[in-house]
């Protein structure tokens, strides 16, 4: 595979969890008006703090898109997926959101940024 193919593959498999968190985003904010959500996000526990992740959210999308963050974003991603799988799990949820995203979002990493691998692994490039 030559290294345009790799870098299209990478950013498509970067965009989906970066669009799933932003859709999710945007469900956080309008979740008042839908019983349902009221009722899901209750079930979680985070009703309350649904605005502040909601953001939080939008934040981590956008660090892991924009190249020069793509670490950071990579770290932070990985790490509300792992939560959203932590959730999934304590909560009885049917487990596919989280592993699926982390799969995503590690595939994408090592494809668009193969160095974050390396400084995670401790090696130079």
């Amino acid at each position: 595979m030559n290294a345009k193919t790799t870098r299209i593959i990478g950013w498509v498999l970067a965009i989906l969890p970066s669009l799933l968190m932003i859709f999710s985003a945007f469900g956080k904010f309008t979740a008042a008006s839908n019983p349902e959500m009221v009722e899901a996000f209750t079930k979680a526990g985070f009703y309350e703090v649904r605005i502040p992740l909601a953001l939080f959210s939008l934040a981590i999308a956008a660090l892991f898109l924009y190249p020069r963050t793509s670490a950071v974003g990579f770290v932070l991603m990985s790490s509300y997926f792992a939560g959203i799988a932590a959730t999934e799990l304590t909560h009885g949820m049917p487990m596919t959101v989280g592993p699926i995203g982390l799969v995503l979002i590690w595939i994408s990493a090592y494809l668009r940024t193969p160095e974050v691998f390396s400084r995670l692994l401790g090696k130079t490039v």
